[in-house]
């Protein structure tokens, strides 16, 4: 991955880790297709996207005030994905542990496709960032 591209990524988890699509949002395609595989939807457009992830962030702003619920995203590399940075995203509420993957695509500079997938449960991520992945 060049450094524009884990740029990107990093914006990602940082609009993510603070629940915020303004960190995003300028780096996002006109024309950029979301895909989740766990509300398997496909979301298209800009705007339809930050709607999207708006209101995943306001449910769980609103789920935190009533109980506990951790949100994280980490930049990490997968073997079985060719080692391709990616984001884990984990969600922890009350004794559940949820986590999904999340992987960009790149055109002109800005992002383009998000595909959002369940993480493996078998095998080992590498979470870091350059260099120094931890298991």
């Amino acid at each position: 991955m060049n450094p524009a591209e884990l740029k990107l990524l990093k914006q990602l988890m940082m609009a993510f880790n603070n629940l915020n699509t303004k960190l995003i949002e300028s780096y996002l395609a006109d024309n950029i297709i979301y895909r989740s595989e766990w509300a398997k939807m496909l979301i298209k457009g800009k705007s339809q996207v930050v709607e999207f992830l708006n209101e995943g962030f306001t449910k769980v702003q609103r789920i935190n005030r009533s109980r506990f619920i951790l949100l994280n995203a980490v930049i990490c590399k997968i073997p079985s994905l060719n080692m391709k940075h990616c984001i884990l995203l984990s969600m922890i509420n009350n004794d559940n542990l949820i986590q999904a993957i999340l992987m960009i695509k790149v055109r002109r500079s800005l992002i383009s496709r998000i595909d959002t997938y369940y993480a493996p449960e078998d095998e080992e991520i590498l979470i870091g960032f350059n260099k120094g992945y931890k298991k």
